[in-house]
Protein backbone atom coordinates (compact mmCIF):
# COMPACT_ATOMS: atom_id res chain seq x y z
CA UNK A 1 0.00 0.00 0.00
CA UNK A 2 0.96 3.65 -0.23
CA UNK A 3 1.84 5.90 2.70
CA UNK A 4 1.10 9.61 2.79
CA UNK A 5 1.36 12.24 5.52
CA UNK A 6 -0.80 15.18 6.51
CA UNK A 7 1.04 18.18 7.96
CA UNK A 8 -0.54 20.66 10.37
CA UNK A 9 1.63 23.75 9.91
CA UNK A 10 -0.50 26.55 11.33
CA UNK A 11 1.96 26.65 14.21
CA UNK A 12 5.44 25.05 13.89
CA UNK A 13 5.22 23.88 17.52
CA UNK A 14 1.94 22.07 16.83
CA UNK A 15 3.00 20.42 13.59
CA UNK A 16 2.21 16.73 13.43
CA UNK A 17 2.78 14.09 10.80
CA UNK A 18 -0.18 11.71 10.56
CA UNK A 19 0.45 8.56 8.50
CA UNK A 20 -2.35 7.35 6.21
CA UNK A 21 -2.13 3.78 4.96
CA UNK A 22 -4.19 2.63 2.02
CA UNK A 23 -4.25 0.41 -1.04
CA UNK A 24 -5.14 1.81 -4.46
CA UNK A 25 -8.51 0.47 -5.54
CA UNK A 26 -8.95 -2.36 -8.03
CA UNK A 27 -11.93 -3.91 -9.81
CA UNK A 28 -12.64 -7.43 -11.12
CA UNK A 29 -12.28 -7.94 -14.86
CA UNK A 30 -15.62 -9.73 -15.35
CA UNK A 31 -19.09 -9.52 -13.86
CA UNK A 32 -19.68 -12.43 -11.45
CA UNK A 33 -22.46 -14.86 -12.46
CA UNK A 34 -25.34 -15.12 -10.01
CA UNK A 35 -25.60 -18.84 -10.67
CA UNK A 36 -23.04 -21.03 -12.41
CA UNK A 37 -25.74 -23.29 -13.84
CA UNK A 38 -27.38 -20.35 -15.65
CA UNK A 39 -24.13 -18.69 -16.74
CA UNK A 40 -23.21 -18.69 -20.41
CA UNK A 41 -19.98 -20.26 -21.63
CA UNK A 42 -18.35 -16.83 -21.95
CA UNK A 43 -18.96 -16.14 -18.25
CA UNK A 44 -17.18 -19.28 -17.06
CA UNK A 45 -13.69 -20.70 -17.13
CA UNK A 46 -13.52 -24.51 -17.07
CA UNK A 47 -10.33 -26.38 -16.21
CA UNK A 48 -9.58 -30.08 -16.52
CA UNK A 49 -7.87 -31.30 -13.36
CA UNK A 50 -4.71 -33.38 -13.69
CA UNK A 51 -4.66 -36.69 -11.89
CA UNK A 52 -2.03 -38.67 -10.01
CA UNK A 53 -2.04 -42.29 -8.94
CA UNK A 54 -1.15 -43.56 -5.47
CA UNK A 55 2.40 -44.90 -5.25
CA UNK A 56 1.32 -48.53 -4.86
CA UNK A 57 -0.66 -48.60 -8.12
CA UNK A 58 0.80 -50.86 -10.80
CA UNK A 59 1.71 -49.47 -14.23
CA UNK A 60 -1.04 -51.48 -15.97
CA UNK A 61 -3.79 -49.89 -13.90
CA UNK A 62 -2.26 -46.42 -14.16
CA UNK A 63 -2.16 -46.69 -17.95
CA UNK A 64 -5.93 -47.14 -18.20
CA UNK A 65 -7.57 -44.54 -20.42
CA UNK A 66 -11.03 -44.68 -18.86
CA UNK A 67 -10.15 -42.86 -15.64
CA UNK A 68 -12.77 -40.39 -14.38
CA UNK A 69 -12.54 -36.87 -15.81
CA UNK A 70 -12.83 -34.02 -13.31
CA UNK A 71 -13.63 -30.45 -14.40
CA UNK A 72 -13.78 -27.31 -12.27
CA UNK A 73 -15.73 -24.23 -13.41
CA UNK A 74 -15.18 -20.75 -11.97
CA UNK A 75 -16.10 -17.21 -13.12
CA UNK A 76 -14.25 -16.08 -16.25
CA UNK A 77 -11.09 -14.08 -15.75
CA UNK A 78 -10.36 -15.85 -12.44
CA UNK A 79 -11.31 -12.53 -10.87
CA UNK A 80 -13.35 -11.85 -7.73
CA UNK A 81 -14.04 -9.04 -5.26
CA UNK A 82 -12.86 -9.14 -1.65
CA UNK A 83 -15.64 -9.96 0.81
CA UNK A 84 -17.85 -11.45 -1.89
CA UNK A 85 -18.81 -15.05 -2.56
CA UNK A 86 -16.97 -17.06 -5.20
CA UNK A 87 -19.03 -19.83 -6.79
CA UNK A 88 -17.28 -23.03 -7.86
CA UNK A 89 -18.60 -26.10 -9.66
CA UNK A 90 -16.77 -29.44 -9.76
CA UNK A 91 -18.06 -31.96 -12.31
CA UNK A 92 -16.94 -35.60 -12.32
CA UNK A 93 -17.47 -37.77 -15.44
CA UNK A 94 -17.12 -41.56 -15.43
CA UNK A 95 -19.66 -43.07 -17.88
CA UNK A 96 -17.98 -46.46 -17.75
CA UNK A 97 -18.10 -46.66 -13.95
CA UNK A 98 -21.28 -44.91 -12.70
CA UNK A 99 -20.44 -45.50 -9.02
CA UNK A 100 -17.14 -43.58 -9.12
CA UNK A 101 -18.50 -40.00 -9.53
CA UNK A 102 -20.60 -40.35 -6.39
CA UNK A 103 -17.60 -41.74 -4.50
CA UNK A 104 -15.25 -38.97 -5.65
CA UNK A 105 -17.87 -36.27 -5.02
CA UNK A 106 -17.59 -37.02 -1.31
CA UNK A 107 -13.92 -36.03 -1.42
CA UNK A 108 -14.12 -32.60 -3.10
CA UNK A 109 -12.19 -29.86 -1.29
CA UNK A 110 -11.79 -26.22 -2.32
CA UNK A 111 -9.70 -23.69 -0.37
CA UNK A 112 -8.61 -20.11 -0.98
CA UNK A 113 -5.08 -19.16 0.05
CA UNK A 114 -3.13 -15.91 0.22
CA UNK A 115 0.58 -16.25 -0.47
CA UNK A 116 3.06 -13.48 0.37
CA UNK A 117 6.46 -13.67 -1.31
CA UNK A 118 9.42 -11.49 -0.29
CA UNK A 119 12.26 -11.33 -2.82
CA UNK A 120 15.87 -10.74 -1.76
CA UNK A 121 18.66 -10.33 -4.31
CA UNK A 122 16.45 -11.67 -7.09
CA UNK A 123 15.40 -14.79 -5.17
CA UNK A 124 12.50 -15.66 -2.89
CA UNK A 125 13.80 -14.88 0.59
CA UNK A 126 10.60 -15.58 2.48
CA UNK A 127 7.18 -17.00 1.67
CA UNK A 128 4.13 -17.19 3.88
CA UNK A 129 0.83 -18.84 2.99
CA UNK A 130 -2.46 -18.35 4.82
CA UNK A 131 -5.71 -20.23 4.20
CA UNK A 132 -8.46 -17.61 3.97
CA UNK A 133 -11.32 -20.05 3.82
CA UNK A 134 -12.73 -23.43 2.85
CA UNK A 135 -15.63 -23.75 0.45
CA UNK A 136 -19.05 -24.87 1.65
CA UNK A 137 -20.95 -27.44 -0.40
CA UNK A 138 -24.26 -25.99 -1.59
CA UNK A 139 -25.58 -28.87 -3.68
CA UNK A 140 -24.60 -32.28 -5.07
CA UNK A 141 -26.36 -33.51 -8.21
CA UNK A 142 -26.35 -37.20 -9.17
CA UNK A 143 -29.32 -36.99 -11.54
CA UNK A 144 -27.37 -38.13 -14.61
CA UNK A 145 -25.80 -41.58 -14.55
CA UNK A 146 -22.03 -41.50 -14.55
CA UNK A 147 -21.88 -37.78 -13.71
CA UNK A 148 -21.72 -35.95 -10.39
CA UNK A 149 -21.85 -32.17 -10.07
CA UNK A 150 -20.83 -30.43 -6.83
CA UNK A 151 -21.73 -26.76 -6.29
CA UNK A 152 -19.62 -24.88 -3.74
CA UNK A 153 -19.26 -21.35 -2.40
CA UNK A 154 -16.38 -19.63 -0.63
CA UNK A 155 -16.16 -16.13 0.86
CA UNK A 156 -13.11 -14.14 -0.27
CA UNK A 157 -11.89 -12.68 3.01
CA UNK A 158 -13.34 -9.38 4.24
CA UNK A 159 -14.67 -6.54 2.13
CA UNK A 160 -11.89 -4.11 1.15
CA UNK A 161 -9.19 -6.02 3.08
CA UNK A 162 -7.86 -8.36 0.38
CA UNK A 163 -6.15 -7.41 -2.87
CA UNK A 164 -3.72 -8.89 -5.38
CA UNK A 165 -0.70 -6.59 -5.68
CA UNK A 166 3.04 -6.59 -6.15
CA UNK A 167 6.18 -4.47 -6.14
CA UNK A 168 8.20 -6.05 -8.98
CA UNK A 169 11.31 -7.78 -7.75
CA UNK A 170 10.50 -7.10 -4.09
CA UNK A 171 7.11 -8.29 -2.84
CA UNK A 172 4.10 -10.21 -4.15
CA UNK A 173 0.69 -10.88 -2.63
CA UNK A 174 -1.05 -13.55 -4.68
CA UNK A 175 -4.15 -15.69 -4.21
CA UNK A 176 -4.78 -19.29 -5.25
CA UNK A 177 -7.91 -21.38 -5.45
CA UNK A 178 -6.79 -24.87 -4.45
CA UNK A 179 -9.05 -27.67 -5.69
CA UNK A 180 -8.53 -31.33 -4.78
CA UNK A 181 -10.66 -34.41 -5.36
CA UNK A 182 -9.83 -37.64 -3.57
CA UNK A 183 -12.05 -40.52 -2.53
CA UNK A 184 -12.45 -40.65 1.27
CA UNK A 185 -9.98 -43.00 2.95
CA UNK A 186 -12.90 -44.81 4.55
CA UNK A 187 -13.94 -46.02 1.10
CA UNK A 188 -12.39 -49.39 0.27
CA UNK A 189 -11.56 -48.37 -3.31
CA UNK A 190 -9.79 -45.14 -2.33
CA UNK A 191 -6.34 -46.74 -2.57
CA UNK A 192 -7.01 -47.68 -6.21
CA UNK A 193 -8.44 -44.38 -7.47
CA UNK A 194 -6.52 -41.38 -8.83
CA UNK A 195 -6.10 -38.15 -6.89
CA UNK A 196 -6.97 -34.87 -8.62
CA UNK A 197 -5.48 -31.46 -7.83
CA UNK A 198 -5.28 -27.97 -9.31
CA UNK A 199 -4.10 -24.54 -8.16
CA UNK A 200 -5.74 -21.62 -9.98
CA UNK A 201 -4.26 -18.18 -9.49
CA UNK A 202 -7.00 -15.68 -8.70
CA UNK A 203 -7.12 -11.91 -9.10
CA UNK A 204 -8.69 -10.42 -5.97
CA UNK A 205 -9.98 -6.84 -6.27
CA UNK A 206 -11.06 -4.45 -3.52
CA UNK A 207 -14.24 -3.28 -5.27
CA UNK A 208 -17.40 -4.94 -6.62
CA UNK A 209 -17.77 -5.15 -10.37
CA UNK A 210 -19.51 -2.15 -11.97
CA UNK A 211 -18.90 0.42 -9.20
CA UNK A 212 -16.01 2.29 -10.82
CA UNK A 213 -18.09 4.49 -13.12
CA UNK A 214 -20.58 5.24 -10.34
CA UNK A 215 -17.78 6.40 -8.07
CA UNK A 216 -16.12 8.56 -10.73
CA UNK A 217 -19.43 10.29 -11.43
CA UNK A 218 -20.20 10.92 -7.76
CA UNK A 219 -16.71 12.27 -7.00
CA UNK A 220 -16.29 14.41 -10.10
CA UNK A 221 -13.87 12.15 -11.94
CA UNK A 222 -11.62 11.32 -8.97
CA UNK A 223 -11.30 7.94 -7.28
CA UNK A 224 -11.07 7.51 -3.52
CA UNK A 225 -8.50 5.10 -2.04
CA UNK A 226 -9.44 1.72 -0.61
CA UNK A 227 -8.80 2.07 3.11
CA UNK A 228 -7.33 -1.28 4.02
CA UNK A 229 -6.47 -0.67 7.67
CA UNK A 230 -9.84 0.49 8.98
CA UNK A 231 -11.31 -1.11 12.09
CA UNK A 232 -14.97 -1.05 11.14
CA UNK A 233 -17.32 -3.16 9.08
CA UNK A 234 -17.52 -1.96 5.50
CA UNK A 235 -20.47 -1.71 3.17
CA UNK A 236 -20.41 -4.48 0.54
CA UNK A 237 -21.19 -1.89 -2.13
CA UNK A 238 -17.85 -0.10 -1.77
CA UNK A 239 -14.67 -0.56 0.20
CA UNK A 240 -14.91 2.82 1.93
CA UNK A 241 -18.73 3.09 2.00
CA UNK A 242 -18.95 6.44 0.22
Amino acid sequence: GRRYHLDRDADPYLRRRIPLHYLPKSWPTHAPPRELAAAGMGALKTIKLRHMWPENICATLAAKSDVPVVLVSIPAGSSVSAGHTLLVRVTIHAPGAPALPKLLADGVSVRLTRRTKLHLNGQIGMMREVVLGTAEVLDVDHAREGIASVQLAITVGENGREQSWAVPGMLEVIYHLRVSVQAPKEAGAAAFLPIYAHDERMHVATEPYGTRQRELLSLGGASAPALAMVDRRLDRGNSVAW
